[in-house]
């Protein structure tokens, strides 16, 4: 009998389980899985036990006394325990007491809402050794396995890399995949601050990251990453990804064009700075909000990506979408955050300068709505529009579009989450757009949102469910992360 088709109890102790595509979460909170727990993919073979809880402690010890003899009689052969800082105290044992393939975490586990987890440990690594997946067989054999579940394809051979770059130049290992300096950037304080920044870069699941020491020379640093594109197997990844801030443009841009060439490999560069995206990845920006990725094509092209990495699965479904029969007049752009809906003309080019502008959120759509369209027939045609996207687009969404929340569950941000099936986030009130390109709610008297809590006050951002009453967040719950 396969796994899938095994009858598991609803509660193992005081551990609520519930099914999962990957295999179970359990919960002691008894709560649903949250939807990036959701959105694991099973992997071929292997079984995932996801534990709700912060790390090992007596409580999972028990756990895992109750629940591993029920998966090795159901057939089990290959576990994933998905539960931080578990590889030590669980790993190798229950290997040996069960005969299973078990891979656990060396460190804390994050699980994003792009469908895998991620082991991130808060400290940087000594030594280049980064904290990993680490696979533990019954006949006492362990190897690396990786940073990502499901586990990348790049990731393999990275942990035997060994190169000779020349002008002294230096590559270690870092969760993204490699991260190269020069010898001038070794020296002191610059080099730790680099190599802490390294290993907080986020990786990029289909492809490897090269995470580079903008210290030295350009030149150099170009010819060191030409030995080292060369000598990599990137026949099998899409490309690579330069973490390298504003490699992409100016005669950067140019450098990395002749790189591609030179290498036969897809180089992504960005067109600004980097930073984390809250939690779940990178946006490319500048100071005047969102900026796009370059993608430099081995045969000299060069093509404009999404400010965000990974690309979410929002921005997939609106790639795809075909939005021209459902605008009805309506101009419908897409923008890194998502998309702006307004009547053509110039009075709107103002919104859609600022739409452009807006720092895109990993875990939602942002569509931006221009003011005229707030009433009437106006807002059944903007629903026309938003009913043609695909359900991964429409699943949760942020609409931008002034006093979109008031009235509560007579509110079109009600209307729209009934009429969507998804989740609907909406000013009550009047927005704004700081100069960076993140989203204000303002408050009733004019003031920007964004430091009171939660309450029954409709100041700030609400969040509307299909057939639900909603539920009042804070003016910054769910918002675009900083720019820094």
């Amino acid at each position: 009998m396969a796994l899938r088709d095994v009858e598991f109890p609803a509660a193992f102790g005081d551990w609520s389980l519930s099914r999962i595509t990957a295999g179970v979460w359990l919960s002691a909170a008894a709560t649903t899985a949250p939807p990036g727990v959701r959105a694991l993919p099973a992997e071929p073979g292997r079984f995932s036990m996801v534990v709700d809880a912060a790390g090992p402690s007596p409580r999972t010890d028990q756990l895992l006394d109750q629940f591993l003899p029920v998966l090795t009689e159901a057939g089990l052969g290959a576990l994933r325990l998905v539960l931080s800082a578990g590889a030590d105290r669980y790993a190798a044992a229950a290997a040996r007491a069960y005969g299973l393939d078990v891979i656990a975490a060396e460190a804390a586990i994050t699980i994003t809402p792009h469908g895998y987890a991620l082991v991130r440990s808060a400290e940087p690594a000594i030594s280049g050794a980064v904290p990993q997946w680490r696979r533990c067989l019954p006949d006492g054999g362990r190897s690396a396995a990786g940073v990502l579940a499901p586990a990348a394809a790049w990731e393999r051979g990275l942990a035997s890399l060994a190169l000779e770059l020349g002008h002294g130049a230096t590559v270690r290992r870092v969760p993204a995949g490699l991260a190269l300096s020069l010898p001038a950037s070794d020296a002191g304080g610059p080099a730790a601050a680099f190599d802490q920044a390294a290993h907080a870069v986020w990786p990029d699941p289909e492809r490897l990251c090269v995470v580079v020491n903008p210290a030295g020379s350009a030149e150099m640093l170009h010819d060191c990453l030409a030995t080292l594109l060369l000598s990599l197997p990137t026949g099998d990844t899409d490309g690579v990804r330069l973490c390298w801030r504003r490699a992409g443009v100016s005669a950067a841009g140019l450098a990395v064009q002749e790189l591609a060439r030179r290498c036969s490999t897809d180089l992504i560069a960005p067109a600004a700075d980097i930073s984390d995206s809250g939690g779940c990845g990178g946006v490319c920006h500048g100071p005047m909000g969102a900026a796009p990725w370059l993608r430099f094509t081995h045969d000299g092209d060069v093509q404009m990506m999404g400010a965000l990495y990974p690309e979410p699965a929002w921005e997939r479904a609106l790639a795809e979408a075909d939005l021209d029969a459902a605008a009805n007049g309506l101009i419908v752009e897409h923008v890194a955050a998502g998309l702006s809906v307004h009547r053509p003309g110039p009075s709107t080019r103002g919104l859609a300068t600022t739409a452009r502008s807006i720092l895109p959120d990993p875990a939602q759509a942002t569509v931006i709505v221009d003011a005229d369209l707030a009433a009437g027939a106006a807002r059944r045609e903007v629903g026309n529009v938003l009913s043609s996207l695909p359900v991964a687009a429409t699943r949760r969404l942020r609409l931008v579009l002034a006093g979109a929340g008031d009235m509560g569950p007579d509110s079109y941000g009600q209307f729209l989450a009934d009429r969507l099936g998804g989740q609907v986030v909406a000013p009550v009130g009047e927005w704004t757009a700081t100069p960076d390109g993140r989203l204000r709610a303002c408050t009733a008297g004019g003031a920007v949102g964004g430091t009171a809590a939660p309450g029954p006050a409709a100041d700030g951002w609400c969040e509307f469910w299909p057939r639900r009453q909603q539920h009042p967040v804070s003016s910054d719950e769910g918002a675009p992360a900083a720019a820094s």
